[in-house]
């Protein structure tokens, strides 16, 4: 083991490597020549920089793409779990945000109570707070080096005890300390002349280097140094430039205030031992007077207002000169305020300020909203719950249970999907009346594999934009995240310690429970807004039957899957030999060069292959398909250069094939008593007793349903009771 002194040897050592550096303007500026576009950037374009890198974007090449984009937020947050529509506005906001960088705005966050803005705003301040910490975000500040004794002694000097170290209390970029008149010609001389030096000079985001003054404390600290020492050589000597460590605890780089924070009484803010130093340097109390506002400790950082109530209604109508000038009156001076602006806030909020005009065009919305995507809320539960409880659930159920929450999220009439589908009744094994599950889908980016190929064509750029602008208006209703959470965990109380896996009954009872409650809870509500908002986060009960009767049609082809055993080689020959023999000439005979096989194109044949396709021979459809592999399939064989084994017509019989089949499978099965019981007693000594046929087949059933669908062994017990007690292959 070793040494107490060896360990705190090993923290010291590796404390002091983050010591802040201090360098000489001229090293700094080195850095500024080698990557102009890292080390010359403001606050809204590092934290622009930092999110659009951090994140990862799966590009949509679809040619009917609106930008749309599968987006990895992940190493932004670590709590707040934003789905694919947020996501892709979040985004599209941080990437707009650094192009008018010069412009000071409020940024306001706006959503719906337990939609996660606080989490979300945790989140975000602790990965710009690590991004500005780390080597590719860093950003500078100025520090001035001024002798305790008169006398000329170069910055670089090591004998430090001879100096005094004056921070920019407002954290001034050290760009800033050339004289405004001479930056254009200082970094046309400092800078390479390539692609970066023209982007500087020319593009918006950067023209904040052009225009930003200093603030008024180093601004002094230059004119008066020039007097004193007759040159302004002399004076870049005395300048330094360090780290601008964030640190949201200490309110460096990063202030946050709730609505219950006290207000700041002392509005100029100054220090009585750094000013005794100026002082007698300059041999003068008023040539640098060294205060400043309490927003000099966020200006090049971000400020931040959480709810504007209390408080924080007064902090917000401070802002005010701030956004439209960028400046704040302290004592006698101007401070220039060059701050991230970040609030918080309920959309109730905005009354409290709305008699604030001019805020109109200095702010940016971004609506965080309650979650529109299946997946993400199951996350968030599993959040919160554990990663495993989906083990307590029939497969499908747990999603189906999401569902019902995410439904009371989303307006339930969509003129966009009407519109673009028409008649939505035509999907009704896929989705509901009202077209919830196509958005649930379209909002995640995914287009639904079921839609018919006409469909699918009309699902252009200007259907989907229609899509995504009705989307603005979801999620700002409904049952929030915290409701969600409370919903699940009484669910998992209700079962709890039951070993029954959790079924669609089972949700169906516990939402038809919700909504008698919620419903009566509603109807005693006078007030008509906040009544309207409390029958909105009702599920519907049309709804759950729309999932229902889908959940019934999966798990009937689940088991029809699970109890049809096929031979795929001997399907493909079947369908093969079908389709060369349809032009050949009857009862004639020839070598299918498919299979390889010999074929006679007899009506026996024809009968047998038909039934199997069709349930009967048709002559009628064997002249459509022989149309169809005459225009189309040689086509995709010769041209396209495809098989016959990946010709859609091929494709096509082989699915109508298997799905006869499988009707067939369960035709025999489903009637029988003896089937039902041998199920029921799968685990039980009485299983033995059945016959050898009926226990074959439930034991191909169970094991099916476990490989290839992923229940348990008693899920599958309970399942293939439940489609049978409930007729499902009679439907």
């Amino acid at each position: 083991m070793k040494s107490v002194n060896e360990v705190l040897s090993r923290v010291a050592k590796d404390s002091s490597s983050k010591i802040d550096e201090i360098l000489t303007l001229e090293k700094y500026f080195e850095f500024v020549r080698e990557n102009p576009k890292k080390y010359l950037r403001c606050i809204k374009q590092i934290v622009s920089d930092g999110i659009v890198s951090a994140v990862k974007k799966e590009v949509d090449n679809d040619p009917e793409s609106i930008n749309f984009n599968q987006i990895d937020c992940s190493k932004i947050f670590d709590t707040f779990m934003p789905d694919t529509l947020f996501a892709n506005r979040f985004i599209q906001k941080i990437e707009g945000m650094k192009i008018g960088a010069t412009q000071n705005k409020i940024y306001i966050f706006r959503g719906p109570p337990g939609c996660g803005k606080s989490t979300f705003m945790d989140d975000l301040l602790k990965f710009i707070t690590e991004y500005t910490n780390s080597p590719e975000g860093k950003t500078y500040e100025i520090v001035w080096r001024i002798p305790k004794k008169e006398k000329d002694v170069c910055a670089g000097d090591d004998n430090g005890k001879d100096y005094s170290e004056i921070h920019c209390p407002s954290h001034d970029h050290p760009i800033m300390i050339i004289p405004i008149e001479h930056r254009a010609e200082f970094l046309d001389g400092l800078l390479e002349n390539n692609e970066d030096k023209h982007e500087i000079a020319n593009n918006k985001e950067y023209e904040w280097i052009f225009s930003y003054k200093p603030c008024a404390i180093c601004e002094s600290f230059f004119h008066e140094l020039s007097k004193k020492f007759g040159s302004v050589e002399e004076v870049f000597k005395r300048i330094n430039v360090r780290e601008n460590k964030f640190n949201r605890r200490v309110g460096n780089g990063i202030t946050v205030f709730g609505p219950g924070d006290e207000p700041i009484k002392q509005f100029t803010l100054d220090n009585e031992p750094l000013q005794k130093i100026i002082t007698d340097f300059f041999e003068d109390s008023n040539k640098v007077q060294y205060t400043y506002s309490p927003f000099a400790k966020t200006n090049n950082g971000i400020y931040v207002l959480t709810d504007i109530k209390d408080n924080n209604v007064q902090r917000m109508r401070k802002l005010h000169n701030i956004v439209s000038e960028a400046l704040l009156k302290v004592g006698h001076k101007e401070e220039s305020v060059n701050s991230l602006l970040l609030v918080i806030m309920n959309l109730e909020d905005w009354e409290s300020i709305s008699d604030l005009k001019s805020f109109a065009d200095r702010v940016e919305y971004l609506d965080v909203t309650y979650v529109t995507e299946v997946p993400v809320e199951i996350k968030i539960l599993e959040k919160a719950f554990g990663h495993d409880i989906g083990r307590h659930f029939l497969p499908r159920v747990l999603k189906n249970f999401v569902k019902m929450i995410v439904s009371t999220r989303l307006d339930q009439d969509s003129k966009a999907i009407k519109t673009w589908l028409g008649d939505i009744g035509k999907y009704k094994k896929y989705t509901d009346g009202n077209g919830l599950l196509i958005k649930m889908d379209l909002y995640r980016g995914k287009i639904p594999s079921w839609l018919s190929e006409e469909d699918r064509k009309k699902l252009t750029a200007d259907t989907r934009r229609m899509i995504m602008k009705e989307a603005e208006k979801d999620g700002h209703f409904g049952l929030s995240g915290r409701d969600s959470i409370k919903l699940f965990k009484e669910l998992m109380n209700k079962h709890r310690g039951s070993k029954k896996l959790i079924t669609m009954e089972d949700i169906d009872f516990f939402f038809a429970e919700l909504q008698r409650k919620k419903t009566e809870l509603a109807n005693s509500i006078k007030d008509k807004e906040e009544k309207e908002r409390a029958l909105r986060a009702i599920p519907k009960k049309e709804f759950f039957i729309s999932l229902l009767s889908m959940y019934n049609y999966t798990t009937t082809e689940e088991i029809k899957m699970a109890l049809y055993e096929f031979n795929e080689e001997q399907i493909n020959k079947d369908i093969m030999n079908y389709l060369y023999a349809i032009n050949m000439e009857i009862d004639t005979e020839e070598v299918c060069p498919w299979t390889r096989e010999k074929i006679k194109a007899s009506e026996d044949f024809f009968d047998i292959i038909e039934k199997k396709l069709f349930e009967k021979k048709d002559e009628k459809i064997r002249r459509a398909i022989q149309k169809k592999y005459v225009q189309k399939t040689l086509q995709e064989i010769n041209i396209e250069e495809k098989s016959i084994g990946e010709a859609d017509l091929f494709l096509s019989l082989k699915n109508n094939y298997i799905s006869k089949l499988k009707d067939t499978s369960i035709t025999s099965l489903k009637d029988s008593e003896n089937f039902r019981n041998a199920i029921a007693n799968f685990n039980d000594t009485k299983f033995e007793t059945y016959d050898q046929k009926i226990k074959y087949s439930v034991k191909l059933l169970i094991k099916n349903l476990q490989e290839k669908y992923g229940y348990t062994e008693e899920g599958a017990i309970s399942v293939s009771l439940y489609a049978l007690d409930n007729e499902l292959f009679n439907a």
